[in-house]
């Protein structure tokens, strides 16, 4: 018990004279500490900045997704999301019935609408003879729909007419063609 109380005492004179010597240091270098002080707020504050941007990831990356596919909180695709290439040239493309997933998910409380979108690999080229392609990925929307149901809400182009398509700016930049 004895030996308890003189380490208390120790370590109670210890952290005096450490302090003392501290408030001496301030004393003499106002400036230096001054300069410590404010490196400890930058560094808590930085800190702080990385762990706010660390919660927002996910929301920053489901708003990234909402920009690039629309709105959607499930997604169906066949079960190989690559199409097949035979040796005849011809490309097999999956699809699903999407009657059927309709009337299968029509029952169902929990599910709002029902929107389809078709994706597939698609060369593109300036004209027929051009030897350089492109690879692109081709999306088949009712983007007319999609907007009237608040779906495409980020979607701020015109609907498609016949013989028309949008296409990326980095599709473009590739391609080499002016934008309008």
């Amino acid at each position: 018990m004895n030996t308890f109380k003189e380490k208390l005492k120790e370590f109670i004179i210890n952290l005096q004279t450490v302090c003392g010597f501290i408030l001496v240091e301030i004393k003499r270098k106002p400036r230096t500490f001054k300069i410590g002080l404010f490196s400890i707020y930058i560094v808590i504050a930085f800190l702080v900045l990385l762990q706010s941007i660390l919660l927002l990831t996910p929301t920053l990356f489901v708003n990234v997704a909402e920009k690039q596919n629309g709105i959607a909180d499930l997604t169906l695709s066949p079960v190989s999301y690559q199409n097949d290439t035979s040796d005849t040239n011809t490309t097999v493309i999956r699809t699903l019935n999407l009657t059927d997933i309709q009337q299968q998910l029509a029952g169902l409380d929990s599910i709002a609408n029902f929107y389809p979108r078709w994706t597939f690999p698609i060369n593109v080229s300036k004209t027929d003879s051009e030897d350089v392609n492109n690879r692109a990925i081709g999306i088949i929307l009712d983007s007319q729909r999609e907007r009237e149901e608040g779906i495409g809400a980020d979607l701020n182009l015109p609907d498609l007419t016949e013989n028309t398509c949008w296409i990326s700016e980095t599709l473009a930049s590739m391609m080499q063609l002016n934008s309008k």
